[in-house]
């Protein structure tokens, strides 16, 4: 594994790939299967995961590779939409929203302010 630089992608989800299926004391699961990447792919992809299915009929679990070019970067960050300054009202829910009291750092205070106003606009984009 290190002369090929290979890392072994473990699974996300359960550590064993095998099971004999019996019941009790007498069962025994194992990880035989497994991915090998070459890690220049890792650095290709910026997400490389094993998944572990459910089995069916055979003592083996399936298993998947998936490779993703990117991470979810969270939520899309809100954005004031400028044609919103044509509507009637909007200005003022704004104000209204931002002089809301709110105690603590000035930091804080700014954050607060800010999802304040983001929640109020949010709702009133739906109606």
């Amino acid at each position: 594994m290190q002369q090929g630089d290979l890392v072994d992608v473990i699974p996300k989800n359960q550590k064993y790939t095998w099971s004999n299926r019996r019941l009790g004391s007498s069962n025994i699961m194992e990880r035989l299967d497994q991915f090998l990447v070459n890690i220049s792919l890792l650095s290709t992809f910026s997400v490389v995961s094993a998944t572990i299915l459910p089995y069916a009929t055979s003592d083996h679990f399936p298993i998947t590779l998936a490779f993703k070019s990117h991470r979810p970067l969270g939520p899309l960050p809100f954005k004031y939409n400028h044609i919103w300054n044509g509507y009637q009202g909007v200005k003022e829910l704004v104000q209204q929203t931002w002089r809301q009291h709110v105690e603590g750092s000035p930091c804080f205070i700014w954050e607060s302010k800010l999802k304040n106003v983001k929640k109020v606009l949010k709702n009133w984009a739906k109606t």
